[in-house]
């Protein structure tokens, strides 16, 4: 029980999902044509009660699935969305968080000079 491990957390009205198993992996692409991957980006895979959750701390992005496949698919996804709305803001709009994430993205993510936007 968790009120005994951490006995100075308040976990009321909160449901506790247990991790069943962790593991990591890396994203060698972004399964886009407009996207491509200039390095690894690491991830941690959480098998949970009813879900895998793939995410990487580092960017503050995550997703989930019925599979591990699914979930870094998911996982890859939100990382574009991610990419498209900071470059979208523009450096001037982002706070100290984004600005760093943003950061990140440039030098993980070329944008392909063949796409379309």
């Amino acid at each position: 029980d968790l009120q005994y491990v951490l006995p100075f957390i308040s976990f009321s009205n909160t449901t506790y999902k247990k991790a069943y198993s962790t593991s990591s992996a890396y994203l060698y692409d972004l399964n886009s044509d407009e996207y491509t991957l200039k390095k690894l980006i690491d991830v941690i895979v959480n098998e949970e009660e009813d879900c895998f959750r793939a995410e990487n701390d580092e960017l503050g992005v995550w997703a989930t699935g019925d599979s591990v496949k699914e979930a870094l698919s998911n996982l890859k996804k939100e990382i574009i969305v991610l990419y498209e709305e900071l470059e979208g803001m523009g450096e001037k709009g982002l706070g100290l968080k984004p600005l760093v994430w943003w950061a990140l993205l440039k030098n993980l993510i070329v944008k392909n000079e063949n796409s379309r936007t």
